[in-house]
């Protein structure tokens, strides 16, 4: 009888190979890293980097509260609101009372918060698409397979490197 595969290591667990492969994969992205920066920097005079990757939380969550927000990029639920009420007078996102909580703030966003979002992942699109342009079919299958498999951990994982326990909508601000 074979034996039983060892279970995948906890999350924040490292070990030499993993190190190493994290590394390895780092080096690897950086390309790919640098055009999803070029595709960003190409919308800084219509949005700030702060803004835009506040936009992706939002659009990410869907309608939530700020202390979401403020959660997903590590902020104070303070630093939140404000950074809210600027996408807000920008008209990026709506802020308007929670149905559940009418002292809570529910954030979403507008039409032209989406279409930043939209032009973002266009940028991004055209950008990849010259890369996989010189790549053969066979690499690219193998390349997209292992993507959406890196992507699937790095969701389970979070941004923060733990495991993602967020809500759409938590019990309040």
């Amino acid at each position: 009888m074979p034996p039983e595969p060892s279970p995948p290591p906890a999350a924040g667990a490292s070990s030499p190979e993993l190190v190493e492969d994290a590394v390895a994969l780092e080096l690897a992205l950086r390309p790919v890293v640098d055009a999803s920066v070029s595709a960003g920097e190409q919308l800084e005079e219509r949005v700030s980097p702060v803004h835009l990757r506040a936009l992706q939380s939002l659009e990410s969550a869907g309608p939530c509260h700020v202390s979401v927000l403020a959660e997903d990029l590590g902020l104070l639920p303070s630093t939140a609101s404000r950074l809210s009420d600027r996408l807000a007078a920008a008209g990026l996102i709506t802020r308007g009372a929670s149905p559940a909580n009418r002292r809570a703030t529910l954030l979403d966003l507008t039409p032209a918060g989406r279409e930043i979002l939209a032009d973002l992942a266009r940028a991004r699109a055209e950008r990849l698409s010259r890369v996989l342009a010189v790549m053969s079919d066979r690499d690219r299958r193998r390349l997209l397979a292992a993507a959406r498999s890196l992507a699937d951990a790095a969701s389970r994982v979070g941004a923060q490197g733990t495991p993602t326990t967020r809500s759409a909508i938590s019990a309040g601000d």
